[in-house]
């Protein structure tokens, strides 16, 4: 978990940067690209060993909660790539307004 946080922080510094440097007002991720990272979130999730035990990766600790995988689990590898390629195209996957 570590590893990802610290990227997700950069990445989230890189998007904020961006943003400044553009005059942007606010920043928010496209609901269409939101939902189709969800499901693509949950379909790798299924293959996992996560979808055959209890455990709070899948919100399985509180009860009454519905189980969901808030963690890619596609690998460092591949979210670092996923990251990399968003940056890189500056922020496609975000509605800007200035």
């Amino acid at each position: 978990m570590l590893p990802s946080i610290e990227l997700q922080g950069n990445f989230i510094q890189s998007l904020i940067s961006e943003a400044r440097e553009k005059g942007y007002r606010t920043v928010e991720t496209d609901s269409d690209v939101q939902r189709i990272w969800a499901e693509t979130v949950q379909a790798i999730s299924k293959v996992t060993v996560f979808d055959h035990v209890k455990s709070w990766i899948q919100n399985e600790n509180v009860e009454g909660k519905q189980k969901y995988s808030a963690f890619s689990l596609a690998g460092l590898k591949t979210y670092i790539a996923k990251l990399n390629e968003e940056s890189a195209a500056s922020f496609p996957s975000f509605v800007t307004v200035k």
